[in-house]
């Protein structure tokens, strides 16, 4: 049972990393589609936009869990936290990219 919320504490905890580096990535996306109108950074952006919108889902969802043991809607797995690590460290490696340039 504690490895369960350890796990949901740290998903809660990258996920929340995850959206400050997805603000971020937005950010930046933005000031640069202002200076430049591309097609490529409305794509940008809205990818930015449909990854904040499944983190906020996927962090309310896991907040919960901690309220609703057995929520018809979602149900919690120690995958989402792996999940979650993968998109944080893929969008780190986005940030890294696109800061660099």
């Amino acid at each position: 049972m504690m490895k369960v919320i350890f796990y949901k504490y740290a998903t809660i905890v990258v996920s929340l990393v995850l959206l400050m580096i997805l603000l971020a990535l937005l950010k930046i996306y933005v000031q640069n589609y202002k200076k430049i109108k591309v097609g490529f950074t409305q794509g940008l952006i809205i990818f930015t936009v449909i990854m904040i919108i499944k983190t906020v889902i996927m962090l309310a969802g896991t907040i919960s869990t901690f309220y609703i043991e057995y929520s018809p809607l979602f149900i919690y797995s120690d995958y989402i936290l792996v999940i979650t690590l993968i998109d944080t460290i893929a969008m780190s490696t986005l940030y890294r990219i696109t800061v660099a340039d």
